[in-house]
C-alpha cells in the first residue's frame, strides 16, 4: 500500500511525504526522511496526518507532486525542498544538499551487500524516499544513460543488436527489478522508455523470453 502524509510542527511548518508500507498507514510510525531540516523533526513537536492511499506508487507519487506544487515555492512555512525533480530555489542555489567526500567514500567502500545488510548508505532507512533520494536517482538515471549508450558504441554492442533484427527485438521480453516500482513487462526499447520517464537507471531489469 502506499500513501501520502502531512507532517506538521507546532510552530506552522509542514512537510509532505509519500510512503510505501505493508501496515495500516494510520499505525505506520514513519515520520519522514528530510534532508535540509533534519534537526528540525528532534527539535519541534509534531503530528502526523495521512491524507490520502493509493494501490500504487505511480498514483502515490503524482498526488505529492500536486500537494507539494503550488505551495513548496510561495509559502515560507513549506519544508519540503523537492517537487517531482524540481528544487526550491535556495537548494538550488546551495547545489543540492549531498553528503560530505569522506562519507560518500565510506559508504561506496562497503559493497552493496554489506550496505544492505547494514541499512547503510543508499539502503539506509532515512535516506530511502527522502528529497536527497530523489535526486540522486533522477542524477543516476541521466549520467548511467549517457554512459551506457557511450559503451554500447564502443563495444560493438549497437553492431550485434542491428544483427538480430527487428523481428527477435520485438519478441524479446524484459522486466523492470527496481524494488521501489511495481514489476513492469516490454520489449527492449518499450522498458528504455518506460524507465527513463520514471527516472529508473536502465541496468534495473531482467530478461525473460
Amino acid at each position: 500500500m502506499y500513501y501520502t502524509y502531512k507532517i506538521l510542527f507546532e510552530d506552522g511548518f509542514y512537510y509532505y511525504g509519500v510512503r510505501k508500507t505493508d501496515l495500516n498507514p494510520e499505525e505506520d510510525p514513519y515520520t519522514g526522511s528530510p534532508v535540509t531540516f533534519a534537526e528540525k523533526w528532534k527539535t519541534t513537536s509534531f503530528t502526523k496526518k495521512v491524507i490520502q492511499t493509493f494501490e500504487t506508487w505511480e498514483e502515490a507519487s503524482e498526488a505529492e507532486i500536486k500537494l507539494i506544487r503550488d505551495v513548496f515555492r510561495k509559502d515560507p512555512l513549506c519544508l519540503n525542498r523537492n517537487c517531482g525533480g524540481s528544487l526550491h530555489p535556495e537548494s538550488a542555489r546551495l547545489g543540492g544538499t549531498r553528503k560530505k567526500p569522506e562519507q560518500r567514500k565510506k559508504d561506496s567502500g562497503k559493497g552493496g551487500k554489506t550496505c544492505r545488510e547494514e541499512g547503510k548508505g543508499m539502503f539506509n532507512p532515512d535516506y530511502i524516499n527522502s528529497d536527497k533520494w530523489i535526486q540522486d536517482r533522477q542524477k543516476a538515471g541521466s549520467v548511467s544513460g549517457k554512459i551506457s549508450g557511450k559503451k554500447n558504441v564502443e563495444s560493438g554492442h549497437m553492431d550485434r543488436i542491428r544483427s538480430l533484427g527487428t523481428k527477435a527485438q520485438h519478441e524479446s521480453r524484459w522486466i523492470s527489478t527496481h524494488p521501489d516500482f511495481e514489476p513492469y513487462v516490454s520489449t527492449p526499447c518499450g522498458l528504455t522508455h518506460w524507465q527513463r520517464k520514471r527516472n529508473i537507471p536502465t541496468t534495473f531489469r531482467k530478461r525473460i523470453k
